[in-house]
């Protein structure tokens, strides 16, 4: 069993910072000036030794021992009103990134301008509003169960990006209503295997543009509908290994890679939290004509207060529809042939983005403290045969796992213990 390796001053920190969670987030003698920030502290261990679960686009994850890399973090956050109506925010994240550090990262860093009570306008870094919980996707505070449902979430793994949005709020037979129009381009980092090489390859989307459409009624209601589109690209594509390679070789890999292809996603939401139940689901869809394939994915989690305990259960599923791309040196698999390395590499793509699954959740909030919650949970992963879920291995590609674990179905447990605060 490997042994426990934490992010040292991560960790120092978040403990540092505990003993403000109870005190109410730092404001200036003005008013002009907030500070606040949130949190986790989290350790996770699988019953699978073979292959690692862990967020798309990491080559490390929970595999072999525990775990203190899948969902520990901290943030702060300041906003200053520069105006009576613009104010900047700013907010600074530090957890796992593919290239395996901590290394804190400006996450949001924009201007907003009230234009009026109901309307609103932001430019800059802002988060990607493709989820019902966008805006709080790393706040596991907010959230009742440990981190947001994976079989959903994982399959838009861009968090930010650079543009700008337009919200407008509004009344509809006393129902609050608020319309939002977002676009702009973003580029996230990847760990890959490009050609049996690990490297952080770029995945942008360029000419995003989406809606989203939500309303709050006063029986503990809130519905929520989205879509968004971009074109894609995946910059793992290594030229320079293929020199010398024939007119051919090189037509069908400008046709499996593509350039700047179609990819929109889409989903509808509901939550409802009043009195002593707490429900959240959502379904959501992402079609295109790039090499990320379609899939559909949805979850149902709900949890009843007693006292300061929350026990809660879930389900949810990930479904890849229609893959989109085929391997087109599939006849150079395993052969002594000079295009066998780079049909393996594309094949470990192919295999990693088979995502099928379904997963059962069982967990407790216990909310220790003002602004205190510890979670404790397990996810039960339901893997069939010619997939790859959300798991990896060391010698994978994109995420894709073992051969063999690939080949198989499975059945893999998850068991996760976070503290969450904010502050």
């Amino acid at each position: 069993m490997k042994s426990l390796s934490p992010p040292p001053l991560l960790l120092i920190a978040c403990c540092a910072l505990l003993p403000l969670v109870a005190h109410a987030q730092y404001e200036s003698a003005d008013g002009r000036l907030k500070l606040s920030g949130f949190g986790t502290l989290g350790v996770a261990i699988s019953d699978e030794e073979k292959v690692a679960y862990s967020q798309p686009g990491r080559l490390d994850g929970v595999r072999d021992g525990l775990n203190l890399k899948l969902d520990t973090k901290l943030a702060v956050q300041g906003r200053y009103k520069l105006t009576n109506t613009v104010t900047a925010t700013v907010q600074l994240l530090s957890k796992h990134r593919p290239q395996k550090d901590f290394k804190p990262e400006v996450e949001w860093a924009f201007l907003r301008w009230d234009a009026s009570p109901s309307l609103s306008l932001r430019a800059g870094r802002l988060v990607s509003q493709t989820f019902m919980l966008s805006d709080a996707r790393d706040v596991h505070y907010t959230q009742l169960t440990a981190r947001p449902p994976m079989d959903v979430y994982g399959q838009v793994p861009v968090n930010r990006f650079e543009g700008g949005d337009l919200t407008y709020r509004f009344e509809l037979a006393d129902t609050a209503m608020q319309a939002s129009l977002w676009g702009g381009q973003s580029k996230s980092k990847y760990a890959a295997l490009v050609l049996a090489e690990e490297n952080t390859v770029t995945y942008e989307l360029r000419h995003l543009i989406g809606f989203n459409l939500s309303a709050s009624l006063d029986n503990g209601l809130s519905l929520r509908a989205g879509t968004a589109s971009a074109r894609a690209t995946i910059h793992d594509r290594n030229d320079q290994k293929l020199i010398g390679a024939s007119a051919f070789v090189l037509s069908a890999l400008d046709d499996f890679y593509g350039d700047g292809d179609r990819v929109r996603f889409s989903g509808i939401g509901a939550s409802y939290d009043r009195d002593q139940w707490l429900v959240n689901a959502e379904y959501t869809v992402r079609q295109g004509k790039s090499r990320i394939p379609d899939t559909k994915g949805w979850y149902l989690t709900a949890g009843y207060r007693l006292g300061a305990f929350t026990p809660y259960l879930g389900v949810s599923s990930v479904q890849v529809t229609d893959s989109n791309r085929n391997n087109p040196f599939q006849a150079a698999l395993g052969q002594p042939v000079p295009l066998a390395p780079l049909a393996a590499d594309i094949q470990r793509f192919v295999e990693g983005l088979h995502v099928t699954e379904r997963t059962t959740i069982l967990g407790v909030r216990w909310d220790a403290a003002s602004q205190v919650a510890l979670k404790l949970q397990l996810n039960h992963i339901h893997k069939p045969a010619q997939s790859s879920g959300w798991f990896y291995a060391p010698d994978g590609g994109f995420s894709s796992a073992s051969t063999d674990f690939y080949g198989r179905e499975q059945r893999v447990n998850l068991l996760s213990l976070t503290l969450d605060f904010v502050y």
